[in-house]
């Protein structure tokens, strides 16, 4: 989970945004203020890398208004998936609506509040997307076609791989690695996007996705946040660490390798097949123990379209 306080960056930013001139959110904040609706809303919220425009952190609700471009967006979409992920439900207001049909608006809001609106709605009048627990099904979208994962099962002498029985933490870390992921599909073009999480001691310390347009790779910003530095850690990622960089930088199984891992679960092997298994084997070869496989179905969505686009090696 992202930490719950801002930091001094994100409270100034968000002090600039509350300047800037939008009559809707200006509007609903002079009925949202003070408890007006029986609880504390505050404008312009960090939650994450986003602001809300209105959040309730003893609802964990957030209030959205937005013009008619966002209808269908695929980004409010993602940050959708990101907010649901955190435990935030998220109710989504038109400006137009709050422009001339406020009454409306905040009816629909008290019932949201009060718990009369529980299920998802998604209509162009409003949306709203509730909190939940995240599927333990599979993703919707299969494992492409062409894709090579392996599904290894626990081996009574100690061996690598993932079958039933999985360790629930593990999941969990993958589910969160999964979601960091999917916040940036799309945006990392020509690279997958990729969602790392490193945790010692039982203890998330440092997660990162594919930056957009591909870089940096998802390792590579969640040790930056650490110095490289992860003495003894465990780094759970959507994709087979790279082991070669097309810009010939150095490769994120080398900074796993450098900063200290001692353990590295993934999903997806690298379907490339000039790069696959090449970053397992420098992992394994600095005696970096090496798992791979959980979640690989439901991870495998996020380089659908990068295994459509790989090269045909002759």
């Amino acid at each position: 989970m992202f930490q719950e306080k801002p930091s001094p960056d994100q409270i100034a930013c968000a002090r600039a945004l509350r300047k800037v001139d939008n009559t809707a959110e200006g509007r609903l904040w002079l009925r949202l203020r003070n408890k007006q609706t029986g609880i504390k809303f505050r404008r312009q919220e960090p939650i994450g890398p986003h602001f809300a425009d209105f959040a309730c952190r003893e609802l964990k609700l957030v209030v959205e208004v937005d013009g008619s471009q966002h209808i269908e967006s695929e980004h409010d979409r993602k940050r959708n998936v990101f907010m649901n992920a955190e435990g935030w439900s998220v109710a989504r207001f038109w400006h137009s609506d709050v422009l001339n049909n406020m009454d409306t608006v905040l009816e629909t809001l008290a019932a949201v509040i009060d718990g009369r609106i529980t299920e998802r709605v998604d209509s162009r009048e409003f949306q709203f997307h509730p909190a939940a627990a995240p599927s333990p099904g599979a993703h919707p979208n299969p494992l492409p076609q062409g894709a090579r994962v392996r599904t290894l099962t626990p081996s009574p002498l100690g061996g690598e791989g993932w079958g039933e029985g999985d360790c629930s933490a593990d999941t969990s870390y993958m589910q969160r690695a999964l979601e960091i992921g999917l916040f940036q599909l799309g945006r990392t073009i020509p690279n997958p996007s990729v969602g790392c999480v490193i945790i010692r001691d039982g203890m998330v310390i440092a997660e990162g996705a594919t930056g957009d347009g591909g870089r940096p790779h998802a390792e590579e910003a969640a040790l930056a946040t650490l110095d490289n530095k992860a003495e003894g850690a465990t780094a759970y990622v959507t994709l087979e660490p790279c082991g070669e960089r097309s810009n010939g930088g150095c490769s994120c199984s080398q900074l796993l390798v450098e900063a200290g891992v001692k353990r590295v679960v993934f999903a997806c092997e690298d379907p490339s097949p000039y790069a696959s298994h090449i970053g397992t084997e420098r992992l394994k070869a600095a005696g970096i123990a090496v798992e791979t496989g959980l979640m690989a179905d439901e991870c495998a969505a996020l380089i659908a379209d990068f295994i459509n686009n790989l090269p045909v090696k002759r």
